[in-house]
């Protein structure tokens, strides 16, 4: 148990360096032509290489080449080396902080969640229902005060502040996330003015859009009994959902009064073959998936021969 830690352990460190390397340092493709994006930080460097190829380029007019078409060769090297500095993109972070729990996460507490829909009255379509099962009434309002912060103190997000997904990861096992959308009004509002600041200055340079947000998830089971099989049949991406609290008894769940029911607009079910690495969930699994204890029947831990 040990060595897998350990081994889980390094596996993610590497994940998250090439991650990192990957955000900051891209070749990206502009129309026929390529383009270097680097970090703000490289400017000098990239300024020092270029007058150190202009001198080169200047220098070896003073060289005899032993044939004409090395002489080419080394020239179209040295146009091609200064084109592609020329062309180089200098990325400028910006980190926007979306609301952190000012709580202590408690996963003891939250047990586990449910689906189903309901048939409200007037209505020719059943409505979606997705339920946090939690065991402690404080720790439900808590966590609901979250949500109204992510969502713009509204209960019925519409502009879409918040994302929830459910990521299939195995036929009897799905991993729960909730959290901030990156590109809710308000954090876009904050790029969008950081990038108008910047063309003051630069016609050329990018904002590097950076986050620093939580991310409420749990790694769950199928059960037999679980209606999360048929749940995912009926729905539809995209459909809003009806999100409530349960507490116990759990055999005869019920949603808690105290709390109004959220309605949110950005909900999605999903395999992990089908994220890309554009899914804000792509990433947000890895931790879920490999990391922190399993929430399910003991039986159904994927880890347990390994411990």
């Amino acid at each position: 148990m040990i060595l897998y830690s350990k081994y889980r352990h390094i596996r993610r460190r590497i994940t998250l360096f090439f991650n990192r390397i990957r955000a900051r340092y891209q070749i990206r493709k502009d129309g026929k032509l390529f383009r270097i994006v680097i970090p703000n930080h490289h400017r000098n460097k990239v300024r020092f290489l270029k007058y150190i190829f202009t001198v080169v380029g200047l220098l070896s007019a003073f060289i005899v080449f032993g044939s004409v078409w090395i002489a080419f060769l080394f020239g179209f090297v040295i146009c091609l080396v200064t084109l592609l500095i020329e062309r180089t993109v200098f990325m400028h972070p910006m980190v926007f902080i979306h609301a952190l729990p000012n709580f202590e996460i408690d996963n003891n507490k939250w047990l586990g969640v449910g689906f189903g829909y309901a048939s409200p009255p007037n209505r020719e379509y059943d409505t979606p229902l997705v339920s946090m099962m939690i065991t402690d009434i404080d720790y439900a309002k808590k966590t609901a005060s979250l949500f109204l912060q992510w969502s713009g103190n509204s209960y019925k997000d519409e502009d879409k502040n918040v994302q929830i997904r459910i990521v299939v990861t195995k036929p009897d096992e799905y991993i729960f996330l909730c959290y901030p959308n990156p590109k809710r009004p308000i954090a876009s509002g904050f790029f969008d003015k950081a990038k108008q600041e910047l063309r003051q200055t630069s016609l050329e340079d990018e904002i590097a859009e950076e986050h620093v947000t939580f991310v409420l998830g749990k790694r769950c089971a199928v059960g037999p009994t679980s209606y999360f099989p048929e749940f995912r049949q009926r729905y539809r991406n995209g459909v809003p959902v009806a999100f409530e609290f349960i507490l116990p008894p759990f055999e005869n769940p019920q949603a808690t009064r105290e709390i109004p029911t959220f309605v949110f607009f950005d909900f999605e079910i999903k395999d992990k073959s089908e994220l890309t690495r554009k899914d804000f969930a792509y990433g947000a699994i890895y931790s879920f998936e490999h990391g922190g204890e399993w929430q399910g029947p003991e039986h159904l831990d994927p880890d347990r021969k390994k411990k």
